[in-house]
């Protein structure tokens, strides 16, 4: 059968017990446990070892991560707004001693089929079915390879204490003081350190006006602020209100939501080429921080891709109890010229308050001008192809993606890097909302 019990002989040397010595009943229950027998009663179960699996996994290629305990995988970096921080994203069963299968989120926030083993180096081997990227390699322990600007979490923001007069900005598990209320810290200084224990709570360390750090917890209450609760410093409790989603969270009607916009298709982030020298705005610079926007916007950005690729539309409420809705409000030449394909102007709304736009140039339309479309997912069409480049609008296959607020303006990420590897739908932008002052700017 594959095991054994052990009993001592009479000379007091080890010797398993067979089946046949013992009832079956009696051979089992000694089995399960785990019993050994020598000199005197005694019974002693082996210490449990920690899963070969536990630990933190991060995805430099796809800029998300999580934390294995068991068999289950918690998100510690979100890459789609469909699965936040703090949520189960992984559930598995071990196949051998270092592989498993079983099932992840991906940016849909469908939960698909995935197999997984540990290679040399202890990293995570990925291969998920249906779900953009077929295979790729969690780095173990990858923290340190975690962009703060990765990092869009439920946390990320500026928050202001109106009573205590001190303020805090959040960029991934830190704080940094925007404003200080005491002599012994500065604007700037590290003064919030912590670690998630929920999609919408955490718990870590806060300087007080002592200088001192305390242990903290905070969740996030309706309107976007944080709850918070320190030890041992007065006061210990206070609201911490977030600047701009005060604004953001009801519907007065003097700011618009906003709205997080994800890649339209898996592909890669604009190239530096060109880009040491130039100002914006620049026809051959495609980050951007530089590129020109022809149709009057306030950022945009080539995304080079193959012809023919399907270009899908990837829209969802920074604040999820809301609903946005995406109209075609056009579909005109992308260039003067009426050659480089289509561009496909998506109207953005919330209720009947339109938010702003995202044009999508360089396209074989597959919707018309005046429907609806799904926010999430929704095909537009796909790259457009042609032999002869058409100078200064289109020089091979990409698709131009231009964003513009109807008031104030909108970002781009700050969190890849140039020719970065993209995931469909990963995070590009957000439309709507107060975030930036300027333009072309990107997401505080």
């Amino acid at each position: 059968m594959g095991c054994s019990v052990l009993r001592c002989s009479a000379t007091g040397r080890i010797q398993p017990i067979t089946a046949r010595m013992l009832p079956f009943y009696w051979f089992s229950v000694l089995a399960l446990v785990g019993v050994t027998i020598c000199g005197q009663a005694s019974a002693q179960v082996p210490a449990a070892r920690s899963n070969v699996f536990d630990g933190e996994y991060y995805s430099v290629e796809f800029a998300f991560g999580f934390r294995i305990t068991g068999e289950n995988g918690i998100a510690t970096v979100s890459n789609s707004p469909l699965y936040e921080v703090g949520q189960v994203m992984l559930r598995f069963i071990p196949t051998g001693p270092s592989s498993f299968r079983g099932e992840q989120l991906c940016t849909d926030g469908v939960f698909h089929s995935v197999t997984a083993r540990l290679n040399a180096a202890g990293n995570l081997v990925m291969a998920i079915e249906d779900c953009g990227a077929v295979q790729y390699t969690m780095i173990r322990d990858g923290s340190t390879a975690i962009p703060q600007a990765a990092r869009v979490g439920p946390f990320d923001g500026t928050y202001f204490s109106a009573e205590f007069l001190f303020g805090f900005r959040i960029s991934g598990d830190r704080g940094m003081a925007t404003v200080t209320n005491s002599p012994r810290y500065q604007v700037d200084d590290t003064m919030l350190r912590f670690a998630v224990t929920g999609p919408h709570s955490f718990e870590g360390e806060q300087l007080c006006t002592d200088g001192e750090f305390h242990p903290v917890s905070a969740t996030l209450d309706s309107a976007g602020g944080l709850d918070m609760v320190i030890e041992g410093c007065t006061p210990n409790r206070y609201n911490m209100v977030r600047v701009g989603a005060a604004a953001d969270a009801p519907d007065n009607g003097t700011e618009d939501p906003a709205v997080w916009v994800g890649a339209p298709f898996a592909g890669n982030w604009p190239s530096a080429t060109d880009c040491a020298q130039a100002e914006y705005p620049s026809m051959d610079c495609s980050l951007p921080a530089k590129h020109w926007t022809p149709y009057g916007g306030d950022w945009s950005a080539d995304m080079p891709q193959s012809a023919g690729t399907k270009i899908h539309l990837y829209l969802a409420p920074d604040v999820t109890a809301r609903t946005v809705r995406a109209k075609v409000e056009a579909v005109t030449n992308a260039c003067t010229s009426g050659d480089g394909g289509k561009v496909v102007t998506i109207g953005v709304y919330f209720g009947d308050r339109k938010i702003g736009w995202v044009k999508y140039a360089h396209v074989v339309p597959s919707v018309e001008a005046g429907t609806e479309v799904a926010p999430w997912g929704s095909n537009l069409g796909s790259v457009f192809g042609a032999d002869a480049d058409q100078e200064n609008c289109w020089y091979g296959p990409h698709v131009h993606m231009e964003f513009d607020n109807t008031n104030n303006y909108s970002c781009y990420s700050k969190g890849w890097s140039a020719g970065q590897k993209v995931s469909a739908s990963a995070f590009v932008g957000f439309l709507g909302g107060s975030r930036v002052k300027s333009q072309p700017a990107p997401c505080p």
